[in-house]
């Protein structure tokens, strides 16, 4: 598993390294709970992460995905499902993949 330069993926998306919990704001809010979550706030990955997803074990790679980009997120994954294509397809992948090492 190759390890995750947090200052080069900073860099990337014009963060400043002092700042590890990076934002992304999304182009389509999602609606949750009477409310509009119009960014989504990753925090720095763990292996509790990558465990807790591995232990989804009858689902896809992508359901996987999704479960790490909860966790990530700390958003259920009724907020996560209800992401548009667009920001799912943009920065939101872009990060996420950076963030597990598959650039």
């Amino acid at each position: 598993m190759e390890l995750i330069n947090w200052r080069q993926c900073a860099l990337q998306w014009g963060y400043k390294m002092e700042n590890l919990n990076l934002t992304v704001k999304l182009k389509f809010p999602v609606e949750h709970n009477g409310g509009l979550i119009g960014e989504l706030n990753f925090r720095r990955m763990t292996v509790r992460d990558i465990l807790q997803a591995e232990k989804f074990k009858n689902g896809t790679e992508l359901e996987k995905d999704m479960r790490v980009l909860g966790n990530l997120t700390e958003q259920p994954m009724d907020v996560i499902e209800k992401l548009d294509m667009v920001d799912m397809l943009g920065e939101v992948s872009d990060l996420l993949s950076a963030l597990m090492g598959n650039e």
